[in-house]
């Protein structure tokens, strides 16, 4: 298995050689980019159902519905 390596402007660092500190904090990078990863994949999945249901409300809209703006509703 190949040792992970750190990368800046186009050079690579062998983590393994980092200080304890740099380990853990190289580990902390790791985890947040894969958390960032999850995060953007539900993010994106959240999108994709906002739209789904914006067209299924939209799908129901009728000109009886209409109101003037600054009318109040009362969620009925």
């Amino acid at each position: 298995m190949s040792q992970p390596t750190y990368t800046v402007e186009d050079r690579q660092y062998q983590v393994n050689k980092f200080s304890v500190e740099g380990k853990v904090a190289f580990s902390y990078l790791v985890d947040t980019q894969q958390e960032i990863n999850i995060l953007q994949k539900k993010i994106d999945i959240l999108k994709a159902a906002l739209i789904t249901l914006n067209t299924k409300v939209d799908e129901q809209l009728d000109d009886s519905m209409l109101t003037m703006l600054g009318d109040v509703v009362d969620g009925d």
